[in-house]
């Protein structure tokens, strides 16, 4: 695939491990995402491990 627009990566986006296997590239994020048949996301919010849902 072509290397596209590099995403950013910082402290809290760094992979620790398999690190051989990441891409920053935003085309090859978003081809995974379209052939993906579930997502999963993290996120981090100000209220840390505590659930917004209730």
């Amino acid at each position: 695939m072509a290397t596209g627009e590099q995403l950013t990566e910082t402290d809290r986006t760094r992979l620790r491990r398999k690190r051989e296997r990441s891409s920053f590239d935003r085309a090859v994020v978003h081809a995974v995402l379209d052939e993906a048949l579930v997502g999963h996301v993290g996120v981090s919010t100000r209220l840390g491990g505590r659930s917004c849902c209730r």
